[in-house]
């Protein structure tokens, strides 16, 4: 990982808090922004003086962190993802098709219940018949693709990104996941992402979506799948082949 250990943790705390935020700028960790509170009335100031300044990490860094995060428990994540694929083919062992994507659906909505509490949904409106508005839901995948978005920037919100950049491996021990409530909250979103991702890549309950990060398909892994699909016994690129190349490919690393 590119910014792990880049910070001296005895230089950055022999600083004032003023000369802190001035190096963290300085080895280009974080940056500085202007935040602009509405109004009572509703209106927005357009003056520089009345925004207040406020620091925040780059987004480079705090994807950094979290790629570091989720190969530091690749190990956790993985164990779940094959533990329940395990269980779940013993169910469907039998089955027609259509049955086992029934039971695929219904694994599929419970694994997005168990890491979404209702914070992250949305809908649009769309014009309809009669002049009545119609609503659709965003599909399951956008809304936990903005939810690990408000994840990662929650984590580097945390103590825990300064300790990252400290270098300090103790406090990412598997024995710290059940300590700290934000590393446990990371490895069950990510435990349960994994396996929503391929349930819906086997039985194709919605379109599907990029995830920047190790757990889930990238916009390169769809790019190199659609090569094979191409390349591969003339075009005929079967789901089971697709399968396949996501276990050995993406999942095995």
């Amino acid at each position: 990982m590119k910014y792990f250990g880049v910070l001296s943790r005895k230089e950055y705390y022999r600083r004032s808090p003023a000369r802190q935020k001035t190096l963290l700028v300085k080895q280009h960790l974080f940056e500085t922004r202007f935040r602009i509170r509405l109004q009572r009335n509703g209106t927005i100031p357009l003056v520089k003086e009345q925004a207040e300044e406020i620091l925040v990490p780059r987004q480079e860094v705090v994807l950094d962190f979290y790629n570091f995060l989720q190969q530091q428990y690749a190990t956790e994540i993985d164990h779940t993802y094959l533990e329940f694929f395990h269980q779940f083919n013993e169910e469907i062992f039998g089955l027609d098709q259509e049955s086992q994507k029934l039971q695929a659906l219904i694994h599929y909505k419970q694994l997005f219940r168990a890491i979404n509490n209702g914070d992250f949904q949305f809908f649009r409106e769309s014009a309809g018949p009669c002049g009545i508005p119609q609503v659709e839901n965003s599909s399951k995948l956008e809304t936990l693709q903005q939810q690990q978005q408000a994840l990662q920037q929650n984590l580097s919100n945390s103590d825990l990104f300064l300790w990252y950049l400290f270098g300090d491996k103790e406090v990412f021990s598997i024995e710290k996941i059940n300590e700290s409530p934000d590393l446990h909250e990371f490895v069950e979103f990510e435990r349960h992402l994994k396996v929503i991702i391929m349930l819906n890549f086997n039985y194709n309950f919605e379109p599907h979506l990029s995830f920047d990060n190790t757990a889930t398909l990238t916009t390169t892994t769809q790019q190199e799948l659609l090569q094979t699909q191409q390349t591969e016994d003339k075009g005929k690129f079967t789901d089971e082949m697709a399968r396949r190349y996501l276990v050995e490919r993406v999942f095995g690393k």
